[in-house]
């Protein structure tokens, strides 16, 4: 299998909410490092994405910009949603917010078995109104 079709078929499942079809792509000693240096498995993963999912429920991402080199692969996130459910402690606002970021991923046996997460949780804890936006000085 192509490795640069990995992150495409990895984010129509997270659009789509079918997380138990996560395991066709995760190999079995998948490990996520993600927000705050945690280390997620699969489960902490599926965790994650339902618990983003429950807050955003409309909520659809893409890969953009998909490149690869030897068994490394890196895409650009491009996601929108709408804040309809509790997001980390913030009551729902009905606002529409974009999630952007940028992922790195390392590919053994044609699933992905390390990845690193950038998605920036920041931004859209801006767009909620749950931390102030900074302004230029």
């Amino acid at each position: 299998m192509d490795p640069t079709t990995l992150p495409t078929r990895l984010f129509a499942i997270i659009s789509s909410g079918a997380l138990d079809e996560l395991d066709a792509l995760l190999h079995p000693e998948f490990v996520c490092h993600g927000p705050a240096g945690r280390a997620l498995d699969a489960d902490g993963l599926r965790a994650l994405v339902a618990e983003f999912r429950s807050a955003f429920p409309d909520m659809t991402v893409a890969a953009l910009d998909v490149v690869a080199a030897g068994d490394r692969v890196g895409w650009r996130v491009d996601g929108h949603g709408t804040h309809t459910g509790p997001f980390l402690g913030v009551a729902p606002t009905g606002r529409r917010v974009r999630l952007l970021g940028v992922d790195l991923a390392r590919v053994q046996d044609g699933r992905v078995r390390e990845m690193w997460s950038g998605e920036d949780l920041a931004g859209v804890l801006m767009q909620i109104g749950a931390i102030p936006v900074p302004t230029p000085a």
